[in-house]
């Protein structure tokens, strides 16, 4: 099938009365990490960034307000981009 994105990872965490889910989805070559905010009013947020296994999604990993409850997701996650990189070579 063209054009499809497999969900390699995903989890969600609680975090107060929020809840915040991160995904890390394929395209064909393309690698997006998404993160989602679902605040208590029933807002939600998402964020979408092009990954690759360079410094730039540390960065924007570490940046993230939720990274201490997201951690082990975030670990799991770059697991999974090199992973996914290496079999690319």
């Amino acid at each position: 099938m063209k054009n499809r994105e497999i969900v390699v990872y995903a989890a969600e965490v609680a975090v107060g009365r929020e809840r915040v889910s991160v995904r890390l989805l394929v395209r064909e070559a393309l690698m997006l990490l998404e993160r989602e905010l679902i605040q208590a009013d029933g807002t939600c947020f998402i964020h979408s960034v092009s990954v690759d296994v360079h410094a730039t999604t540390y960065d924007y990993l570490t940046a993230d307000p939720y990274f201490a409850q997201l951690e082990r997701h975030y670990s799991a996650i770059q697991e999974k981009i090199r992973q996914l990189a290496s079999q690319e070579e």
